[in-house]
């Protein structure tokens, strides 16, 4: 009968601890992050975050691939369909 008090007492005192540093620590709160501006890329139209972007020239591109398209004179045919109905 000792032996189950003993184990009783013995698993009250872990339950205890534990529970005091538990609520010891501190609960870590998360920072909230401001809203990064969002930019249209000037070749595709795709919208990103202006920390994701490209700035040439004063215009925004989501590549370097689409910013060396630009500049050789391509044009995407996805951005003058985009274009087309924001003209509608």
């Amino acid at each position: 009968m000792k032996v189950l008090l003993w184990i009783a007492v013995f698993f009250f005192v872990f339950w205890l601890m534990r529970k005091l540093r538990k609520s010891g620590e501190k609960t870590h709160v998360p920072v909230e992050q401001p809203a990064e501006s969002m930019v249209s890329c000037d070749y595709c139209g795709v919208n990103l975050p202006l920390g994701e972007s490209i700035l040439a020239r004063g215009k925004y591109y989501c590549s370097s691939a689409h910013l060396q398209a630009r500049e050789s004179g391509d044009v995407c045919e996805e951005s003058s369909v985009s274009k087309d109905r924001k003209g509608e």
